[in-house]
């Protein structure tokens, strides 16, 4: 489903004004900040596609003996952050789990999760569920 917008809006003294884009499937909401003088013109087309899988965005070394593991999430899903030792095995444990949550809370929200490093080698995937 695609749908078409244009918004005008005037020049207001440095104050938030919240843009909200509306389609029967999913709500889009932009926020920006109008500094006193300028106007801003939006115009665009924006399309729907599937959800992206989700992908784990960085693991880096925290101290000694932890990572910590950085994801993003979207509305709508809920996430399971999930570890095993040995890929040989199906003992997948999930030690994070981000619940669903409506736009625009649910949306683009960094995750930072850490975890120890008792093992000599640790695999890492993230699932979402619609």
């Amino acid at each position: 489903m695609f749908f078409t917008s244009q918004t005008r809006r005037g020049s207001s003294a440095n104050s938030p004004q919240s843009i909200a884009f509306v389609s029967s499937a999913r709500r889009f909401i932009l926020t920006l900040l109008f500094l006193a003088g300028i106007t801003a013109v939006l115009t665009g087309t924006v399309g729907l596609q599937a959800a992206a899988p989700p992908m784990i965005d960085g693991i880096e070394g925290y101290g000694t003996n932890q990572v910590i593991i950085h994801f993003y999430t979207m509305s709508n899903r809920a996430y399971q952050l999930q570890r095993n030792d040995n890929l040989g095995t199906t003992n997948w444990v999930t030690i994070y789990t981000v619940p669903s949550l409506p736009p625009p809370i649910g949306d683009f929200q960094h995750h930072g999760v850490l975890d120890s490093r008792t093992a000599k080698q640790r695999f890492y995937r993230l699932k979402a569920t619609p």
